[in-house]
C-alpha cells in the first residue's frame, strides 16, 4: 500500500510539474536565441564579405578580431596616386585615422590635381621616385599590393625599402583570400612594430580592381567594415563622387 501512495504521489507531483518544466523550457530558449542575435550584431561590421579575387565570395571567419595591429597604426602614407595609393588614403578617413605622405610638385596624378582634401607634403620636385623614397623613409614600413608580380613603380618601391633596409611586404591579391592577407599583414605590422604604415601599389589605371580590393583588406586589418558598395573603383569619400582611377 505504502509503495502505491508514493507512485500516486509521484505521478501527481509530475503532473504539477510538467506544464512548469515546459514553460521554463521555452524561457531559455529565448534567451538564447537572443543571446545568438546580440552575438551576431556585434560580430556584424567585421571584415566579413567578397574574398580575393574581386567577385569570388566564400565563407569568412568572422570571430577573429584585430589585436595589436588595431592599436598599432597610428598613420597611413602614401604618395596619392590612384589606385592602391588613393585607397589606403581613403581608408584612413574612413576610419578616422591620421593620414599623410609626400606628392610630387603640382600635386598631380594620372587623373589630375589631387584633392586637397588629401593632407600631402608637396616636393620641390616633379620626381616621382623622389617621391616614392620619402615615404618610405618617413614611415615604419612599406606594405605593396597588387594583382600579380611587381612593375614599374611598384617594382622600385621595394628595390627602395630593401636598399635602405626598411621593412617592406608585397601582397599579391590574387593569391590569397582576404582572410589570409589580412592574417599576413596583421602579422608584419606587429612582427616590424609598424605605427606609420605606407602604402604602395598598382594604379587604377592599369588595375580597376585594386581600389577596391585595398580598401577591404585595410579595414580588416584595421578592424572596420568597408563601405557598403559593390561598385569597384568609386571613392569613399562622397564629397568627391569621381572615379578613383
Amino acid at each position: 500500500m505504502k509503495e502505491l501512495r508514493l507512485a500516486l504521489r509521484i505521478l501527481v507531483l509530475i503532473g504539477l510539474l510538467g506544464p512548469l518544466a515546459l514553460v521554463v523550457v521555452g524561457l531559455l530558449a529565448i534567451a538564447s536565441f537572443a543571446e545568438t542575435a546580440h552575438i551576431k550584431r556585434r560580430r556584424r561590421g567585421r571584415f566579413s564579405g567578397p574574398m580575393f579575387p574581386h567577385g569570388k565570395r566564400e565563407p569568412v571567419e568572422t570571430d577573429v578580431q584585430p589585436e595589436r595591429s588595431y592599436r598599432m597604426v597610428k598613420k597611413i602614407m602614401s604618395g596619392g596616386q590612384t589606385g592602391a595609393d588613393r585607397a589606403a588614403l581613403d581608408v584612413a578617413l574612413h576610419c578616422g585615422i591620421e593620414h599623410g605622405g609626400s606628392i610630387p610638385k603640382g600635386k598631380r596624378a594620372e587623373n589630375g590635381v589631387v584633392h586637397p582634401i588629401y593632407q600631402l607634403d608637396e616636393l620641390s620636385t616633379t620626381s616621382y621616385p623622389k617621391r616614392t623614397e620619402k615615404n618610405i623613409m618617413d614611415s615604419d614600413g612599406t606594405l605593396i599590393l597588387s594583382h600579380g608580380r611587381l612593375t614599374g613603380g611598384s617594382a622600385l618601391t621595394r628595390r627602395l625599402a630593401e636598399q635602405h633596409k626598411k621593412p617592406v611586404l608585397h601582397v599579391d591579391l590574387s593569391k590569397f583570400s582576404r582572410f589570409d592577407a589580412v592574417s599576413m599583414v596583421k602579422k608584419w605590422i606587429e612582427r616590424n612594430n609598424v605605427e606609420v604604415l605606407n602604402v604602395a601599389g598598382s594604379r587604377g589605371s592599369k588595375d580597376p580592381l585594386i581600389y577596391r580590393e585595398t580598401v577591404e583588406l585595410l579595414c580588416g586589418v584595421l578592424g572596420f567594415y568597408p563601405p557598403p558598395s559593390d561598385i569597384p573603383g568609386f571613392y569613399i569619400t562622397e564629397s568627391l563622387l569621381a572615379y578613383a582611377a
